[in-house]
């Protein structure tokens, strides 16, 4: 399973290139997301799963990524076959509609598929792979400083100071990347406690886990913030 935001090392091209350059590649990316076609929209996802074998993605890291993918595709289809049921049975009764419609189900199935539904998950994957490639090959003291770069850029050209004390939204920033790997490593070492002690699967484990994740995961935020207190101190 890939971490979200976690930074993965290596030694591949895109792991050498400028953060800088990154987030403007990213920022095109994200345009061209909201603006391509299906078809467009499939090649740069074949090329970016290309990029991410380059960058040292596994197989299997790169299908993982393509669960959330597959999960919102199940949505779109339930609930646009749920919407071709209703729209046949308006005129007549659901039963006959759905198995007297004089067609099969795999018909039935296919009216339902949308090309809409089909841009939005090509979409989807395109912006998972995209993030992903920038984050598992950016540290997060790279992608700190190219948006800290952004940012005092922005504070010259609106004629302000740019001390680096000041650059707020690169260190919430910062603090993010940081702290998101964290609660997920945070939820994996309390399962692995609850499998270790032969425990099972679902609710209870829900249940009895999750207020020890959220005790876990608040004492480490209070420890980052005293670090920070000491930090914003000594300066």
């Amino acid at each position: 399973m890939v971490t979200l935001f976690s930074y993965k090392q290596g030694n591949s091209f895109f792991h050498k290139l400028d953060a800088r350059i990154k987030l403007v590649l990213l920022l095109a990316c994200a345009c061209a997301i909201f603006s391509l076609p299906l078809v467009h929209s499939a090649i740069l996802c074949a090329l970016t799963c290309a990029a991410l074998l380059a960058a040292g993605f596994t197989v299997r890291e790169i299908t993982s990524l393509f669960k959330v993918v597959l999960y919102y595709a199940l949505v779109l289809q339930a609930t646009s076959l749920l919407a071709h049921i209703f729209e046949r049975s308006a005129n007549q009764s659901f039963s006959s509609s759905f198995f007297s419609y004089g067609a099969p189900l795999r018909a039935l199935l296919a009216a339902s598929v949308r090309t809409s539904d089909m841009i939005l998950v090509a979409r989807l994957a395109l912006a998972i792979l995209a993030s992903s490639l920038l984050y598992r090959t950016t540290s997060p003291l790279a992608l700190r400083e190219a948006v800290e770069d952004a940012e005092c850029f922005v504070h010259c050209a609106f004629g302000k100071k740019s001390k680096r004390s000041r650059a707020i939204f690169s260190s919430a920033l910062s603090l993010l990347l940081a702290f998101i790997p964290l609660v997920f490593t945070t939820w994996k070492s309390v399962t692995r406690a609850w499998k270790a002690r032969r425990g099972k699967s679902g609710i209870r484990m829900l249940l009895t886990l999750l207020p020890v994740f959220f005790s876990v995961c608040m004492k480490k935020a209070h420890a980052t913030s005293l670090a920070l207190q000491n930090r914003t101190t000594a300066l």
